[in-house]
């Protein structure tokens, strides 16, 4: 009597209320849900919290006490976060930019919980010391309190980002479920309705009233993360083993339909440049620039600058258009467009709702792309952000493991190769403008592939070259087996990643999911479930790279014997001793991935263009099932026989 089923998607509500009563009819339900008896007392003074670590960096936490997510004031917190630090406009846009400041970056947060919640804000310092946060605090604090009514055009440019963003979460099933389900949770399922109405009927008045009652110094909690020695490590005894748990009944298998897309009927392709017709409420567009070049550190560090500083305006014949213009335009008209690093160059994407903007949406996204002003003040601010954000990395275990793993797989600057913070550090501070302004000139006259997808992807008539610079893994590959061990003090969790190369296909991909796909895996089951080492480990294939990798983390205490037990498990997949149902266990769950993946066009779009890259056409996209269904249980006994699983390059990070 507190549970809720939540359906969503193209079935029979019939037959799926029939399912629900024949699985579940039987069990009891419990006793009454109990009441909320207590509140929580009035705060009588500001609470502070002070926690040293081993970082390279400081952090800023100020909460300040909030209302519950039905009320109508929880909507106008939403409002007043993004008010405060979203986008070039946001009232703490200057203070990040500003000499005199040590504020990094701020991040603001009103969730909508069941129970009267913290509206959070997050501050990431310049400097790793207590003078910058002490500092940081006070102009952060000070700005809150100083904080003036909203314009109505400032108000509605916030309204429309929040309705875009929540349009945008409830246009797959997967993300309607989930938007349902956290209305639920807060207190009523047609709260993803209602909400709409609630966010149009806030006023500015409404949001300086709650800026005034939410911003209370006395009722505040203030958390200090600084720099500081590891604590003492304490001892733990050896995990207990866990019994096997009794397999729950089998669902008998139904019948699937055939939902191949057949992409390759419903596209236009002109050499790299993809127009797919597709029913969709957006147009999705992806772009590559690329250009011939090698992968040094100074070359992904100008990419990496780039595709921020690009974004900072456009120089018209009319004038130039700043970048907070420019993105009030966006957030009013729920288009949504970024660029990142690509593998040889800058990659740009974008999405714009069908209407009568989409033509004037996309005349304003070619020209970021093919008018930037690239200012030199925005180049050095943009270059000191990213500087200080690389001083303060290089502490996370996961990252550090990816790097050193990629580092003992591929030669130095090439296109899978990753470059160290410290590297990337050092190829910022020597970046001069020029530098970027000449590797701008070379994307743009360099060679580019195309994605489209939409009801009229015939609308994109962008003018770059077409072409396609293309892959050699084979020549990039080195194999470097062997232990590698990185210690960073005062990590209560040690990630262990081991990887070496192999072959790319199907049969491949299937074998390595028996090993290591979720639940499904073995290590999982055995590892995990078994004898409870760790709370995450898969095997999973890299196939646009021809590699295999196998990621796990431990807590120190039971770092030995979950390598040891890994390996176990590793050895005995080794001898290809599987099973028919593994197969098609793997078999259904890559062919059920795809389709869930696929009732959200981002994923369908990131898919044709990412295959593009590596020169398949959409035959290839459209047969993927029957690839799947081709491979047989020997050819999968096969693909794990090419693996030597004595060749593995293992990085064990953390504290050691």
């Amino acid at each position: 009597n507190n549970a809720t089923y939540t359906f969503v998607g193209n079935f029979d509500p019939q037959e799926i209320k029939t399912m629900v009563q024949h699985h579940f009819e039987d069990i009891p339900h419990g006793g009454e849900i109990p009441s909320m008896y207590t509140k929580e007392p009035a705060q009588m003074g500001q609470r502070r919290v002070q926690i040293l670590k081993p970082t390279q960096t400081a952090l800023l936490g100020l909460g300040f006490k909030s209302v519950k997510g039905m009320h109508k004031d929880s909507i106008v917190s939403q409002l007043l976060a993004s008010i405060l630090t979203a986008g070039p406009s946001s009232r703490f846009s200057e203070l990040k930019k500003s000499n005199k400041s040590y504020v990094h970056d701020v991040m603001a947060s009103a969730e909508r919980m069941k129970d009267p919640y913290l509206f959070s804000l997050w501050i990431s310092t310049n400097n790793a010391s207590e003078q910058a946060v002490n500092s940081a605090e006070s102009q952060v604090m000070q700005t809150l309190k100083n904080f003036h009514k909203p314009t109505e055009a400032e108000l509605n440019t916030a309204k429309n980002k929040i309705k875009f963003a929540w349009k945008d979460a409830m246009e797959t099933t997967r993300g309607m479920a989930s938007e349902i389900n956290e209305a639920i949770a807060r207190g009523d399922a047609f709260d993803v309705y209602q909400r709409f109405d609630v966010l149009e009927s806030v006023t500015p008045d409404d949001i300086l009233r709650v800026a005034r009652e939410t911003f209370n110094e006395r009722e505040s909690i203030v958390v200090q993360v600084l720099p500081g020695p590891a604590a003492p490590v304490a001892s733990s005894d050896e995990a207990y083993e866990m019994t096997d748990i009794s397999k729950a009944e089998d669902i008998p298998p139904t019948e699937s339909a055939n939902t191949n897309l057949e992409f390759a009927n419903s596209s236009t392709v002109d050499n790299t440049h993809t127009k797919t017709k597709m029913d969709a409420n957006k147009l999705h567009l992806r772009l590559s620039l690329q250009t011939e070049s090698s992968f040094s550190p100074k070359e992904y560090a100008s990419r990496l600058v780039l595709s921020e500083l690009i974004q900072k305006g456009i120089e018209t014949s009319a004038g130039q258009y700043s970048e907070g213009k420019i993105q009030q335009y966006y957030d009013n008209n729920g288009v949504t467009r970024g660029f990142g690093v690509g593998d040889h160059g800058v990659r740009i994407y974008g999405t714009i709702p069908n209407g009568n903007n989409m033509n004037k949406s996309l005349a304003l996204l070619q020209k970021e792309i093919t008018s930037p002003i690239l200012s030199s003040s925005d180049f050095e601010y943009i270059k000191n952000r990213m500087c200080a954000e690389l001083r303060g990395g290089g502490n996370d275990v996961n990252s550090v493991a990816k790097t050193l793993i990629n580092q003992n797989l591929f030669k130095p600057n090439t296109v899978h190769y990753r470059h160290s913070p410290q590297e990337v550090l050092k190829a910022l501070n020597s970046l001069r403008h020029s530098d970027i302004t000449r590797e701008y000139q070379r994307l743009k006259n360099g060679k580019s592939v195309l994605t489209v997808l939409g009801k009229t992807p015939n609308v994109v008539n962008f003018e770059f070259e077409k072409g396609l610079i293309g892959y050699n893994n084979t020549n990039d590959a080195v194999s470097r087996p062997g232990i590698i061990k990185h210690n960073i003090p005062g990590k209560t969790s040690t990630t262990v990643a081991m990887a070496q190369h192999t072959a790319s296909d199907m049969a491949t991909k299937i074998a390595v999911g028996i090993l290591g796909n979720g639940f499904s895996g073995r290590l999982m089951k055995i590892v995990r479930d078994k004898y409870g080492l760790t709370y995450g480990i898969e095997a999973y294939l890299k196939d646009k790279q021809g590699t295999m990798h196998i990621t796990s983390t431990f807590a120190p205490s039971m770092l030995d014997r979950g390598i040891e037990e890994t390996n176990k498990v590793v050895k005995d997949w080794s001898t290809a001793n599987i099973t028919e149902e593994e197969v098609n266990i793997q078999k259904t769950i890559l062919k059920g991935i795809r389709k869930v993946r696929f009732d959200d066009k981002k994923n369908i779009i990131n898919n044709i263009h990412m295959e593009k890259l590596y020169g398949n056409d959409l035959n290839y996209i459209d047969k993927y099932d029957e690839r799947v269904d081709a491979v047989s249980i020997e050819d999968v006994k096969q693909a794990i026989k090419n693996i030597d699983t004595e060749k593995f390059t293992t990085v064990i990070v953390g504290t050691l």
